[in-house]
């Protein structure tokens, strides 16, 4: 287990594979909140290291095996600085983001702090924060609190995710004793979840100065809003765009397989 030590008590877990070859790239993925490294090692991981590329995947302060001073506030700030702090102490080439929801927006945001990489690849990113998303985000605490992170699971993937991933889910939500085991309120996870919707979204699309592929699940029925997408979207000066209408938010567990497509035909 390799970590990069930021002081005594804090550090940041990380699995990487350099490129095998000389023009490749090194894809560094960026998990949303409630995510973990092991969803993009399972089979975009590797589908892209077969292909000769690099990739780093790794966990935030407070998810699993990232360790963190217990009184520290896992705020944006700190996310976003420790991101750049991983990418510079790699000293990694040739750098192409790929981060999902807000993922996306951490990485924007240690772009306008000045990390320079070659594209980003925005995995359901572009929305405005209203009614319905901040519901989603204050909710998000209190059902941890409640049932841990099945309830939380079980409360939204009908709403999340395309309706094949729903189907097939459906056997291990419906059960006769469903294991809500409440989260420990000083969690990492919980700490994390509880300053998400603190996050400010307002960020300057029209400055992104690098290749950008926008990839959006059109199933997504919390956080995709079409009439946002599009305004949003436009700002953005040298995107290109691939529209999912089989799956929804979770891309990287619904279709892996097409998101590697889509990433391999961006470049």
């Amino acid at each position: 287990m390799t970590i990069l030590s930021i002081s005594e008590t804090d550090g940041l877990y990380y699995e990487y594979d350099a490129s095998t070859k000389d023009e490749g790239k090194t894809f560094a993925f960026i998990n949303a909140i409630t995510g973990d490294a092991s969803m993009w090692q399972a089979i975009i991981g590797p589908a892209l290291r077969d292909q000769g590329h690099g990739t780093l995947a790794y966990n935030f302060r407070g998810q699993a095996n990232s360790p963190y001073t217990n009184s520290l506030e896992l705020t944006e700030h700190i996310i976003v600085d420790d991101l750049i702090l991983l990418l510079k102490t790699l000293k990694l080439k040739n750098i192409v983001l790929v981060r999902l929801s807000i993922g996306s927006l951490y990485a924007v945001k240690a772009m306008e702090k000045g990390l320079e990489v070659e594209a980003i690849v925005m995995i359901n990113m572009l929305r405005r924060i209203g009614t319905r998303i901040q519901w989603m985000n204050d909710i998000i605490p209190q059902l941890l609190a409640a049932g841990g992170p099945n309830l939380m699971r079980d409360s939204f993937t009908h709403l999340i995710t395309g309706p094949a991933f729903a189907e097939k889910t459906r056997a291990t939500v419906f059960v006769d004793k469903p294991d809500y085991t409440p989260m420990e309120p000083n969690s990492g996870p919980m700490n994390l979840v509880t300053h998400m919707g603190t996050t400010s979204w307002d960020v300057a699309y029209e400055n992104i100065n690098v290749p950008a592929l926008v990839i959006t699940g059109l199933h997504d029925r919390v956080f995709y809003d079409a009439v946002v997408f599009e305004e949003l979207y436009a700002l953005i000066p040298n995107a290109s765009r691939v529209d999912m209408d089989h799956v929804g938010h979770m891309i990287p567990v619904e279709d892996p397989d097409a998101l590697v497509k889509a990433i391999l035909n961006f470049l």
